[in-house]
């Protein structure tokens, strides 16, 4: 099979792509912060024209705001820019240390959810945008004092200083009140476990996919599709594979999930019932394909039930021995099954769906969650009686014969645990 260049598979773009930069822009602290700088921009040179071109804000002003000398409203724009930098520096520093308390603590996978907190990206964006407009404002502030020619003191700019200034003394207040809250391993938890509960509910009520046709999966005939780089897969553009594969008018078959790990020469993908492809529609579905340095939640409804599991697990070693976090992980754990069983539906019968798509199943929830947890929880009686608790009231809640078996596999590890 014709192996397509790398520089052709880089000009490809698909949903994938969009997928994995919206994940990774959502995940930063740096794309709220530029666009309220922009912002900050924009308006420090619409208010200067106002001052300078229409000369009516001021009008509205306070005659306190406007009675001053071109060195006075320099001073003021001096002092709000040096004290929003210098906080700003402070509140970044705070940051990192944050981020490294709760990486070495919880695990380093968890930085994730840490660079996308809202409250942090828009504290910090809100001081460096008032730093920008205050900078920018005082460069427009022209005159000497005693001097009655050349004089322009934008007075409604300097006064939209001021106001932010007061916007981000608020939130500088925020996000002294809002850093210790990141890292209570409660509400990490909590979050982690309220986030699971939340991708459950949007994988059972999402329609399924549509896929194409499947109907010849023992034919001999078939190409294997290799992506030529190594990572995990963060997204997958379902629909345009199936186009695809409608298009050349085969069977589609996944061979792996988002979340997997993929080498160079792994095949992700087989299509069945032709015996060669083009180099430039290889190139069209490698780019159906985005990998990454790390899984992501994209697509991935397990991903916080391996979050919660690793904080768990850490929670149990030697090094740490706090088994009263491990059962609140247990708790999030156990609530996020019970709403797989109970909500609608209930989750898929079968971990394989459509065109080979791992889905999720009451089965894979168990195995990324408690089964993770149990080989650590086997020396901790509390951990191991609270998942036994858990799996006893899961038996309770359905009849199904699939669910039980899984159920009563983790139950008689759970009540011998050296068996």
């Amino acid at each position: 099979m014709p192996m397509s260049h790398p520089q052709r598979f880089s000009r490809q773009l698909s949903l994938a792509a969009l997928v994995k930069f919206g994940y990774a822009v959502k995940s930063s602290y740096w794309f709220v912060p530029l666009i309220l700088t922009v912002l900050a921009i924009i308006l420090a040179y619409l208010s200067v024209w106002l001052d300078a071109e229409m000369g009516i804000p001021a009008s509205f002003l306070p005659s306190a705001l406007t009675d001053t000398a071109p060195s006075g409203a320099r001073a003021v724009m001096s002092v709000v820019a040096g004290a929003v930098i210098g906080t700003t520096g402070v509140m970044c520093s705070l940051t990192l240390v944050a981020v490294s308390f709760a990486s070495s603590q919880y695990g380093p996978r968890l930085i994730g959810n840490f660079m996308g907190d809202h409250g942090t990206q828009w504290s910090l964006g809100i001081l460096i945008a008032t730093f920008v407009y205050s900078v920018i404002v005082l460069k427009a502030i022209e005159g000497s004092d005693g001097v009655d020619t050349g004089i322009f003191i934008p007075h409604f700019s300097v006064f939209l200083a001021l106001v932010l200034m007061l916007i981000s003394v608020g939130a500088m207040i925020y996000f002294i009140h809002h850093v210790p809250e990141t890292i209570n391993v409660s509400k990490l938890v909590a979050g982690i476990g309220h986030r699971l509960e939340t991708a459950i509910r949007e994988e059972m009520e999402s329609p399924p996919p549509t896929m194409a046709r499947e109907g010849r999966p023992a034919d001999p005939l078939k190409v294997s599709i290799c992506l030529n780089q190594t990572g995990y897969l963060q997204s997958l553009d379902l629909t345009r594979l199936s186009h695809i594969a409608r298009q050349i008018d085969c069977d589609a078959w996944l061979l792996v999930s988002p979340g997997a790990f993929v080498t160079r020469i792994d095949h992700v993908m087989e299509l069945r019932g032709i015996e060669d492809i083009s180099s430039d529609l290889e190139a069209r579905i490698q780019a159906c394909f985005a990998l990454g340095d790390a899984p992501t939640v994209e697509q991935n409804p397990t991903f916080f039930a391996r979050q919660l599991s690793e904080v768990a697990t850490r929670a149990l070693s030697p090094g740490v021995n706090d088994p009263y976090t491990a059962i609140e992980c247990v708790h999030r754990i156990q609530a996020a099954l019970e709403l797989a069983i109970s909500y609608g539906p209930g989750v898929h019968d079968s971990d394989v769906g459509p065109m080979g798509l791992r889905r999720l199943s009451f089965k894979t929830l168990l195995d990324n969650s408690y089964e993770l947890i149990m080989p650590y929880a086997v020396s901790d009686t509390l951990v191991r009686s609270e998942i036994a608790r858990g799996l006893r009231r899961l038996s309770e809640m359905t009849e199904d014969s699939a669910h039980q078996s899984h159920i009563k596999r983790l139950s008689d590890r759970a009540a011998n645990p050296n068996s």
